[in-house]
């Protein structure tokens, strides 16, 4: 389809581009987690988000289709609670993640038959189950993982993967009398995007960027500066922080998309519902840029070093509130709490707002969510409301959009 035609098409479905997005991804897996950090899709309310991404299926480099990771039933179940209780929800299919690595993608986006039967799997994925479009999340292209590598060409091939999703999404969308997204979830770091993506190439097919503006730093993480005190989603430098982290903040971030060459109205900033972690070498030792002793201890609910959830933040600090104190970095914009063994740097409601108020001044095309299982939508906080994460972005929004004339922000 036309793309000026797609974006008028989209008037009708009443999610356009000047209203702005709340992208929801949903680890699929979320529904396993040691209670009450266990999250079913059943139990949300799908009126936070304009679009919910399914997160993942996967792909088999032999012939390039796509493939179930989990358990399909689930497809079902998600887009039967959609058509029931949320029709206006639009749900697609993330096909990648980190798990699947670099490696499978490089082979199909080299192959011409690959590129073109992964294109026709995507359509048959979106028509068979109901999905309304598929978000391509190839983590990453170009980049040399020793557990599954990329390759120097992926960069030119995958502008190539994309252009073919989208004229087969395209005919789809004429043979079935609906619009369908293609979207792409990508890494932010000035290397990371100079490594895997042409930028202004991209633009002209996706419909949106899911920028991973999250993870910019965490104890381990290839280098030295990684082992000091930071947060991994900063508004802005911290003005304590050392030149290895220049670039690593959204503010950055987004100005190097633009000059690259993508339309601000396309590109949605992400932003975490988790803290990273570090174990503190004492508590006196816990400034932005002090070194740490190593990742956090795994929280019950996540099971991994250095990450804990929202939920698991409101759940753990309070039972040892007296240990904790809670700071804010007004240079960075983000709150971080520590006891004497403990260091988080994580997002609350008060900080998402500036989030939301940033990507407004900015023009984008919204704010997306990973993930929705890891804010406390079971209130272990015993807030006001639950989902404090997901609500504070819609209320803001939505205070945009009822009292300032609209999002994005002025001309």
């Amino acid at each position: 389809m036309n793309r000026l035609l797609m974006v008028f098409a989209c008037i009708g479905v009443g999610y356009v581009v000047s209203e702005g997005v709340i992208v929801c991804y949903w680890q699929s897996w979320s529904a396993g987690r040691v209670a009450p950090g266990d999250f079913k899709i059943q139990d949300f309310d799908g009126n936070l988000c304009t679009h919910l991404i399914f997160a993942f299926a996967g792909v088999r480099d032999s012939d390039g289709a796509i493939v179930d990771i989990y358990d399909p039933w689930n497809y079902w179940a998600v887009l039967d609670w959609r058509n029931e209780h949320y029709p206006h929800l639009k749900v697609l299919l993330a096909v990648g993640g980190w798990n699947e690595g670099a490696a499978k993608f490089s082979k199909v986006a080299d192959d011409h038959e690959k590129r073109i039967n992964f294109a026709n799997s995507a359509v048959s994925f979106c028509k068979t189950y109901g999905f309304d479009g598929i978000d391509m999340d190839w983590e990453y292209p170009g980049e040399d993982r020793f557990d599954s590598p990329g390759e120097d060409y992926d960069k030119a091939n995958f502008p190539i993967l994309l252009q073919d999703m989208r004229s087969a999404l395209d005919k789809a969308s004429q043979e079935m009398g609906k619009d369908y997204f293609l979207t792409a979830a990508v890494g932010c770091g000035a290397h990371k995007v100079n490594q895997s993506y042409e930028v202004d190439e991209m633009d002209k097919v996706l419909d949106y960027w899911h920028l991973m503006s999250y993870d910019l730093r965490m104890y381990g993480m290839w280098s030295d500066y990684a082992k000091r005190l930071g947060h991994h989603a900063p508004l802005r430098q911290s003005r304590n922080e050392g030149p290895e982290v220049d670039g690593l903040n959204l503010e950055e971030i987004i100005q190097n998309f633009v000059d690259l060459g993508a339309n601000r109205s396309k590109l949605v900033l992400g932003v975490g519902t988790y803290g990273k972690t570090y174990t503190l070498t004492k508590r006196s030792e816990h400034k932005i840029w002090d070194v740490a002793a190593g990742p956090g201890v795994a929280e019950p609910f996540m099971a991994t070093e250095g990450t804990i959830s929202y939920a698991g933040i409101c759940h753990q600090i309070p039972m040892s509130r007296s240990n904790f104190e809670i700071h804010y970095d007004e240079d960075a914009e983000v709150p971080f709490t520590f006891n004497d063994t403990l260091w988080i740097g994580y997002d609350n409601p008060e900080s998402i707002e500036k989030k939301v108020d940033f990507a407004y001044e900015e023009k984008l095309g919204g704010i997306m969510i990973w993930s929705i299982d890891m804010d406390d939508c079971k209130n272990l906080c015993k807030d006001w409301y639950s989902c404090p994460i997901a609500t504070a972005i819609k209320d803001r929004m939505d205070y945009y959009r009822n009292e300032k004339g609209g999002w994005p922000g002025p001309n």
